[in-house]
């Protein structure tokens, strides 16, 4: 999984939240027991959003995107535990 994106004029509706759930809802129908994204280190909003969801950050990574280093956190959960 990668990252949660909502046009801004969404935020706040809910909507995040909910396609987030059914991800990790059909990830646990499917037997997946390892769900991993990375956020941007800086974006306190989205690492917020998903600790609600129940990701617990388990790492950090850096790449380059255009000749300029990115540093994300990684989080991670078992949808298994989440859906049980």
């Amino acid at each position: 999984m990668s990252k949660v994106y909502v046009d801004a004029r969404l935020r706040a509706s809910g909507i995040a939240p909910t396609l987030l759930a059914e991800a990790v809802c059909d990830a646990a129908t499917m037997g997946v027991t390892a769900l991993w994204l990375g956020t941007n280190d800086a974006n306190r909003r989205a690492q917020k959003a998903y600790r609600r969801a129940g990701f617990r950050k388990v790492g950090t990574r850096t790449y380059e995107v255009g000749g300029r280093r990115c540093r994300d956190v990684v989080m991670a959960l078992n949808p298994q535990e989440t859906a049980a």
